[in-house]
């Protein structure tokens, strides 16, 4: 055998390796990038990730292309976020009779927050917390298990799961602590968009928003108004803007309220690698240290007026003794 037919065969074989370790991986598609990354932490090498939806897209309005539906169809399983996050999604698991036993809701299990804005509905935001982020991924780790057979495999799962879980675990005790460094006066958080109802639950924040569960929602100058209306009332020091919501819109009403833009939240999608949020863990830490280090800021800062105001006036009193004590020492010389 010449060195070509070695050279072709030993390529060959490779192929054929390369395919079977292909094979082993379990193909699972989700609809967005905040998902995604959740399974690729728990499955590993294991699995073969998609996600429909692109970085920076707003999943309520996504609208499937073929390529899409023909990835659902072919995937070992298909995990959404389910409390219609994802109708669009849920209609094509319909449509083209995806076997139910591949579909994974990842909210399953968790106390869900009915919609304020439509009835017999749900807020869907429900990974905002590290604390409902535990529930996704032992949804992930539990489905993932279910399609291995392979005791080494199954040990990589369990093992990845428990890692990624002590991680959350620790997001989740950072959360708490530094929550309590914002005052209780200042536990108000004004964002574009109905995202953080969760949020405010787990950690004592007071919501309010400019739109409602999603985006697309049309804004009423009554809404705008009384948003800057409550901002006033309250003195609320900043509001924040969302990545994938145009922020015109928040800084017009940070203007006429004569407040800051504390920061950039990260709720519907990760960031690209280089932002602030390119994985599930890092959104959930941005999200967190950016609304406490606007709220805190503007607290000191407030704090600091106020004692430098106490001061003036304390300096004003001892001005007003010292000279009405020299006009009466004069008097009486």
């Amino acid at each position: 055998m010449n060195s070509i037919s070695i050279f072709l065969l030993l390529l060959t074989n490779l192929f054929i390796v390369s395919k079977l370790h292909g094979q082993d991986k379990l193909l699972v598609v989700t609809s967005a990038s905040i998902f995604a990354d959740m399974i690729k932490n728990v499955g590993g090498d294991l699995v073969d990730v998609k996600s429909i939806i692109p970085i920076g897209t707003d999943p309520h309005s996504y609208e499937p292309k073929a390529s899409d539906i023909n990835l659902m169809a072919n995937a070992d399983l298909v995990m959404i976020n389910g409390l219609d996050l994802e109708v669009w999604m849920s209609k094509v698991i319909r449509n083209i009779k995806i076997n139910q036993k591949k579909v994974v809701i990842l909210t399953k299990g968790l106390q869900s927050l009915k919609s304020e804005d439509y009835a017999n509905s749900y807020d869907p935001h429900a990974w905002m917390t590290a604390s409902n982020g535990l529930i996704y991924i032992k949804n992930i780790k539990d489905a993932l298990a279910l399609k291995i057979s392979d005791d080494k495999r199954k040990s990589v799962l369990l093992n990845n799961y428990d890692n990624y879980r002590q991680k959350l675990v620790q997001l989740d005790i950072y959360s708490i602590k530094r929550i309590k460094e914002i005052s209780s006066n200042n536990r108000k958080l004004v964002t574009a968009h109905d995202a953080f109802q969760y949020f405010g639950r787990e950690y004592g924040l007071q919501l309010h928003a400019l739109q409602g569960v999603s985006p697309e929602a049309d804004i009423r100058i009554n809404d705008f108004q009384n948003i800057i209306k409550l901002i006033k009332a309250n003195q609320i020091p900043a509001i924040f803007v969302e990545s994938t919501i145009n922020p015109k819109v928040l800084e017009n009403l940070a203007k006429e309220a004569s407040c800051e833009i504390g920061g950039k939240l990260y709720a519907d999608s990760l960031s690209d690698k280089n932002g602030g949020a390119p994985d599930y863990y890092h959104l959930l830490k941005s999200n967190l240290d950016t609304i406490v280090d606007a709220l805190t800021k503007q607290s000191t800062q407030i704090k600091t007026q106020s004692n430098s105001n106490e001061n003036i006036i304390l300096y004003s009193i001892v001005f007003s003794i010292m000279v009405g004590s020299l006009l009466f020492l004069s008097v009486k010389i």
